[in-house]
């Protein structure tokens, strides 16, 4: 069952918030839940490949930490390799 988390943000962020939802036809809600989503998921991916760099974890366990499957976390370590360079 989905859960209310409430918060407060700047108006600047509003504002950004509110032109996306325009320019999606969205509403608020849905366009934070859809930056959430995108944020979380990113954060797993590098955390994983934090670890994966330690040595702690191999590929295939980033990967299914992050709930995605090998192929997709190699592309992901490659995108992760074009923004460090």
């Amino acid at each position: 069952m989905p859960t209310t988390i409430t918060t407060r943000v700047d108006d600047t962020i509003v504002n950004d918030i509110d032109e996306v939802a325009s320019e999606e036809a969205l509403d608020r809600s849905a366009v934070i839940r859809r930056f959430l989503i995108h944020s979380l998921h990113e954060w797993k991916i590098r955390r994983s490949w934090g670890e994966y760099e330690k040595g702690t974890i191999t590929l295939w366990k980033a990967a299914h930490n992050c709930g995605i499957s090998l192929w997709e976390m190699m592309e992901e370590v490659h995108k992760i390799g074009k923004l460090a360079a």
